[in-house]
């Protein structure tokens, strides 16, 4: 009995934690800009500044995250980077901007995307 509740408790913890979680967009808005400017800490690569100018360019309703995360450099050491971090705030439809392939091209072997 014990270890079947134990099997439920455990299912139930990872259906719910790894569930993906709707956020109402204007939850985020007034964090999020995609004229965020560039933290003085923060040097960007050539592909994310590349990057960057693309969705600041389009400016959509997803790319405010995205755009802020990548100008204040905070998902440099999560895995996923800026796609995990925006991610996490609500479940998206995004789509790369016209252009985007070219900044990929901007990454050297030293550099992971």
């Amino acid at each position: 009995m014990r270890l079947t509740l134990a099997i439920l408790a455990i299912f139930v913890t990872l259906v719910v934690g790894c569930a993906p979680h709707r956020v109402d967009p204007d939850v985020h808005a007034v964090e999020f800009s995609c004229d965020t400017p560039v933290s003085d800490d923060i040097i960007l690569k050539d592909h994310e500044s590349c990057w960057l100018k693309l969705i600041r360019a389009r400016c959509g309703s997803e790319d405010a995250c995205l755009a802020t995360c990548l100008a204040r450099g905070e998902g440099r050491r999560i895995g996923g980077g800026c796609w995990h971090v925006c991610g996490t705030y609500r479940v998206v439809d995004w789509e790369e901007p016209e252009g985007w392939s070219e900044c990929n091209h901007a990454v050297t072997d030293d550099e992971p995307m």
